[in-house]
């Protein structure tokens, strides 16, 4: 009778111990695998976000570079500063107002559209960081904003964003408001979300008109 209720009693304070012992052997490397797959699942997501961003941006990029004119500062036929491009402009720049007064854009595209034989509108495309983590595509037809889309997020604000011109000769002044305008303008800033590492990214365009 009295090994009956030993029996019944359960477990001892040892098995306990022992059962708790063995229960964190299993748990901690359990928890941790089951941490690093959420981590680098966020990690996976927030990678995807910024590609989509960067390929968003590029293909605008390309678009408004190939439609510039062929402008360039103080060009001789007009003797106006009304440059194809500009790096650090004002709002602005040339006569022609687009985007946040008093916000210094990061690159402003200027191309003449002739909608007749005898009509021409301006159109100006300005790349405005109009914060420190958003980069916004702006555009105007005649100082007339009729669009502003952002085209990428999550900027790192540590990092100032760069705008590099090549030419097809070599310009006394290299500046992108050069005249003949650059063949080829580059951007250049960097992405980061903090999960994962930080995503530099170089939109190019190529000038389409000579």
């Amino acid at each position: 009778m009295l090994d009956r209720i030993r029996r019944d009693d359960g477990f001892t304070l040892v098995e306990l111990l022992i059962s708790i012992v063995i229960l964190a052997v299993i748990t901690v490397p359990l928890s941790n695998a089951v941490i690093g797959i959420l981590h680098n699942q966020q990690e996976t997501e927030d990678r995807l976000a910024l590609s989509q961003d960067a390929q968003i941006a590029g293909s605008y990029f390309a678009q408004d570079v190939a439609a510039i004119g062929v402008r360039g500062d103080l060009d001789a036929t007009d003797g106006m500063h009304f440059s194809s491009v500009w790096s650090d402009a004002a709002y602005d720049a040339g006569a022609q107002t687009c985007g946040p007064a008093g916000v210094t854009q990061e690159v402003r595209l200027m191309s003449d559209n002739w909608d007749a034989p005898d009509a021409v509108s301006i159109h100006v495309v300005a790349y405005v960081r109009t914060n420190t983590t958003q980069l916004h595509r702006i555009k105007c037809v005649n100082s007339v904003q009729v669009s502003d889309v952002v085209v990428a997020r999550n900027l790192d604000p540590t990092i100032e964003p760069t705008v590099t011109c090549t030419f097809d000769y070599t310009p006394a002044t290299p500046t992108c408001e050069s005249a003949p305008p650059p063949r080829q303008v580059k951007l250049t800033f960097t992405l980061d979300l903090g999960s994962a590492d930080p995503y530099p990214i170089t939109l190019i365009g190529e000038r389409r008109q000579s």
